[in-house]
């Protein structure tokens, strides 16, 4: 059976013209959840809300991610200088420094804090035979 335009309802058919779809370009940063650890997410993103809601061009968080032990607050900007500005400074509120959100960036991060966990952690090699 061949198809006709007698087929179509000229009521129900719509035509899409000039479409664009287009990715936004984000400009990430991200700090550690350590430095928020009696507090929630819900809490820590109503908190970055409130410091970096002035700043021209903050779109708001993105996902939390985990790298082993160390947790990843990442919030986005649409344009480099606005996320430059923030960029190791404790902005308002929020006594935690927000790194670029970038490969070698976050190595470096991480490395610090393993190293001062590890500088903090408290080693037992020799215990005396009277304490066991």
């Amino acid at each position: 059976m061949e198809s006709t335009n007698k087929d179509i309802d000229p009521e129900i058919t719509t035509a899409v013209t000039d479409v664009t779809f287009f990715k936004q370009k984000k400009f990430l940063c991200f700090t550690l959840k350590s430095y928020f650890a009696h507090e929630n997410y819900e809490e820590i993103y109503t908190r970055f809300r409130q410091a970096v809601n002035g700043i021209e061009g903050y779109i708001g968080p993105e996902k939390t991610q985990t790298l082993g032990r160390h947790q990843l607050l990442i919030i986005s900007f649409s344009n480099e200088a606005s996320r430059n500005s923030i960029i190791n400074t404790n902005i308002a509120n929020i006594k935690a420094p927000f790194f670029v959100y970038n490969k070698d960036e976050i190595e470096r991060v991480l490395a610090l804090q393993n190293q001062e966990l590890e500088n903090r952690a408290i080693y037992v090699t020799d215990v005396p035979k009277y304490l066991t």
